[in-house]
């Protein structure tokens, strides 16, 4: 029962050997506060890096810079304002896993059987979330024409991060200005070397931070970004380490060695994440006000849509249903506020995943 996380609610019904006929309220209650759980486990994961919305289009930065003058007693400064550098669009798409749990099957069924065909689907969807998250954040084109079939009923772009499509790009907190025609946060190098990495921070951070400056790697690339001169290590508590200069009051998570902080390496903290391809990372700016993605629910939704559920035949029977699933959608809205490298060639691609 461990792929939701931590489910105690439901130790207690994996040795359960009864039909789950005659106890479906009770397992019907049990498996909401299951499902309640691992939707905030979901939530947590892109706590810093997305904020959640019911909107179809969301606009991005301003194209201006306003201007400061100086100005005597009687004086006004010229009027200056930021115009908006166009909308950027978010899918809204439909995920389902077949049950098919019927009345027929609960009379035939133990409730421990049940609540493993719940834990199986739900790491479906933590698969299927992954999986639309890669989609996002690595592919360099933009999705044009897209049709929003099930709210808005209008056709928008769906942009990715900045990729020289000649969209304008805010200007950076020290005035800096980017070409929209050529600057792209797509970057690629032949090997995973400390310049390249430190190139790949760089080219979020030359846009301001307003947050703090995060890399993810794969499990694959960590012993070489361990080796990297510059990097420094969080340390194991377990271990008393003699005869070194460093300290830190950060330690190594030890729970989790796949999806766990392992240090700093240009002022960025590198994190070991379970859903990134080897030979890529991704620097992100993140827990600021202006977050790299959005993920988009329907408007007004009063069942949780947005969420993983059960998708009841009847609301009065909430265990009698053919499918669970999601509605959701996840788009970039801050273009400039992550960037994407390849490590292992000189041109980027997008990864087969």
């Amino acid at each position: 029962m461990g792929k939701f996380g931590t489910l105690s609610v439901l130790e207690d019904l994996a040795t359960v050997n009864d039909p789950v006929a005659g106890n479906e309220d009770d397992i019907a209650a049990r498996f909401q506060t299951a499902l309640d759980i691992h939707n905030a486990l979901v939530d947590g994961m892109l706590a810093d890096l997305a904020t959640y919305t019911s909107s179809a289009q969301l606009p991005y930065g301003g194209a201006d810079a306003a201007i400061m003058q100086e100005v005597d007693e009687w004086g006004t400064a010229d009027a200056s304002k930021a115009a908006a550098l166009g909308n950027l669009g978010l899918p809204l798409r439909n995920y389902e896993s077949t049950i098919q749990w019927t009345r027929l099957y609960f009379e035939r069924t133990s409730v421990a059987v049940l609540a493993a065909q719940l834990d199986a689907h739900a790491l479906a969807d933590i698969q299927n979330f992954h999986k639309v998250l890669r989609a996002v954040i690595f592919r360099n084109t933009n999705t044009v024409g897209y049709v929003d079939r099930r709210e808005s009923k209008l056709t928008y772009d769906l942009k990715a991060l900045l990729n020289a499509d000649g969209q304008a790009v805010p200007t950076g907190l020290n005035g800096t200005a980017f070409d929209g025609t050529t600057h792209t946060h797509y970057i690629a190098n032949a090997t995973l070397t400390a310049t390249y990495l430190q190139a790949l921070i760089d080219t979020v951070v030359e846009h301001g931070v307003d947050g703090e400056v995060q890399v993810f790697i794969s499990k694959t690339d960590e012993a070489t970004v361990r080796g990297l001169v510059g990097f420094s290590a969080y340390l194991d508590a377990r271990v008393t380490v003699t005869g070194a200069n460093q300290i830190g009051n950060q330690s190594l998570d030890v729970r989790n060695p796949d999806n766990r902080a392992i240090g700093v390496f240009g002022g960025a903290e590198i994190w070991v994440k379970p859903w990134i391809p080897a030979n890529y990372q991704v620097a992100l700016d993140v827990g600021g006000a202006q977050k790299p993605l959005a993920v988009r629910t329907i408007t007004g939704s009063l069942s949780g849509a947005g969420s993983f559920r059960i998708l009841a035949e009847h609301e009065h029977y909430p265990l009698r249903a053919r499918h669970l699933g999601r509605e959701f959608g996840i788009g970039v809205i801050g273009r400039h506020k992550a960037a994407v490298g390849r490590s292992n060639n000189a041109a980027y691609a997008i990864p087969v995943f």
